[in-house]
Parts: structure tokens; C-alpha cells; sequence
């Protein structure tokens, strides 16, 4: 086992490369274990620090840093990070300060779509504050509508609006998110199976997420829509590195070792 019971964990914010609004993250632990989650490892600023255990940290970051997360099909480096920062206690700390996390998590939830084994593997006793996993087991639902309404309920609370959404707003923005998650696990499934390309993949993605982010400003309106996304909103594609993209999604399975 690596790390130390009791450290201090970091999640750090990094501009992302050519895309003004969308920031990557990473964690790094007081006794000097650091943790890419696909992609850079050092600079930036910490937006969250918080008590927890670097061995278990270290344990949920499995494989490759990448805690499980498959790159854009479960979720991103966001997703990636929050689940490293699972090992704080007693509050869970997350990267949901980063720019571009309420796109992000939009698409992913907090801790990424589907199953989580490496939280049950590393955790098996969990711990209060986090979920289990992502907000959808991805692939394996034909019914989006509760989850839409909660998520879509929670980022509005979270936002500060300037004007209030009416029920028939939520119940459009809400249609406008289970659409989106049906297509997106539909979109999941073509790729698991080969019938279509990873090439494809990206783009079905990107035209998916971008005609959502379309269709919640025509609802919000503008003012009201950078108070629930940010300015990342306007240019949600971003939320995509096409290179990690491509050197992901070649990557298959790889063993868990558990703490």
C-alpha cells in the first residue's frame, strides 16, 4: 500500500489548452502522491482541499489515474477527480468550483455514469456524503425521467437566476435532459458494440451536447443560461480533448488491485 491514512487531499484547476471557459483538474495529496485523471499533473490552482486518506485515494484512482472513468462515455477528468476525492472525510470534497463543471456534470453527474466497482473494491463500508456512482447507470435504464427532474431541480437551485423558471420551463428543461441522456446512452451502446467508430462517437457527442446547451438557452434565456452553465455553456464541445479522446478509447479493461 502507498499514501497515508491521514494526508490532505487537492483538487487543482488548470486552464484548458485553445478553450477559454473549460478548466482540467487533477488531485495531489499533502504526502506527495499526484493523480493526472487524463491529463496534466502539476500547476494550476487548488479550488478544494479537505482532509482524507491517500491510500484510499489512491486505491479509487485505478487505473491509469482514471478511477474507472472511461473518457467521454462515462465522464471526464472532472468525474475522474471527484472520485479520488472520495477519500475525504467526513465532507467529500469535488472539483464542482472548476470552470465548465456544471456542463460537465450535466453530461456525467458528479461522479460519472454507470457502475463505480472500484468504490466497492477500494471502500466496501463507503462513507456519508457521495453517491455510489454517477446519476444514471448508463446503458442500462429506459426511463430518464426522475433522474432528469432531480438533476434539472438541483442545478437550477444551485444557480442564481435572474428571472424564476416556471413549471412549464422545468418540465421543458427537464424533457430537454432525459432526451439527451436517452440519446446519450444509445450513443454509448453503438460504440460497445462496433457499430459505430470512435470518429463517429465524437461527433454524434458533440452535436448531442451542443444542440442540448442550444435548446436550454432558448428556454432560460440567455442571462438565466450563464447562471446555470457559465460562459462554458456557450461553447460546451470544449468539454472534449479529441487527442485523449482517440488514446482512450482504444484502452481496455485493466486489473484493480485493492488496497
Amino acid at each position: 500500500m502507498v499514501g497515508l491514512q491521514n494526508a490532505v487531499l487537492d483538487g487543482f484547476a488548470i486552464p484548458a489548452a485553445l478553450v477559454g471557459q473549460w478548466d482540467h483538474t487533477y488531485v495531489a495529496s499533502s504526502c506527495g502522491l499526484v493523480w493526472g485523471c487524463f491529463g496534466r499533473s502539476s500547476g494550476g490552482s487548488s479550488i478544494c482541499s479537505a482532509p482524507g486518506s491517500s491510500t484510499l485515494a489512491d486505491c479509487l484512482s485505478q487505473v491509469g489515474s482514471k478511477a474507472g472513468i472511461r473518457y467521454l462515455v462515462t465522464g471526464v477528468c472532472h468525474q475522474a477527480s471527484n472520485r479520488i476525492l472520495y477519500a475525504t472525510r467526513p465532507q467529500i470534497a469535488t472539483v464542482r468550483r472548476c470552470r465548465g463543471y456544471q456542463v460537465s456534470w450535466y453530461a456525467f453527474g458528479d461522479y460519472g455514469l454507470g457502475p463505480w466497482p472500484e468504490k466497492f473494491i477500494c471502500d466496501p463500508l463507503g462513507g456519508s456524503g457521495a453517491t455510489d456512482g454517477g446519476s444514471s447507470m448508463l446503458g442500462h435504464r429506459s426511463n430518464f425521467g426522475d433522474d432528469s427532474r432531480r438533476e434539472i431541480k438541483s442545478i437550477l437551485q444551485s444557480a442564481k437566476l435572474e428571472h424564476p423558471i416556471n413549471k412549464a420551463q422545468f418540465a421543458e428543461l427537464t424533457e430537454i435532459h432525459s432526451s439527451f441522456r436517452r440519446a446519450q446512452a444509445a450513443l454509448s451502446k453503438s460504440l460497445e458494440e462496433g457499430r459505430i467508430s470512435p470518429e463517429q462517437y465524437l461527433v454524434h457527442f458533440k452535436s448531442l451536447l451542443q444542440e442540448s446547451m442550444t435548446r436550454n438557452e432558448r428556454v432560460l434565456g440567455h442571462q438565466n443560461f450563464v447562471s446555470v452553465f457559465g460562459e462554458a455553456g456557450l461553447e460546451p464541445t470544449g468539454i472534449v480533448n479529441d487527442d485523449t479522446f482517440y488514446t482512450e478509447v482504444g484502452s481496455g479493461p485493466s486489473t484493480l488491485r485493492a488496497r
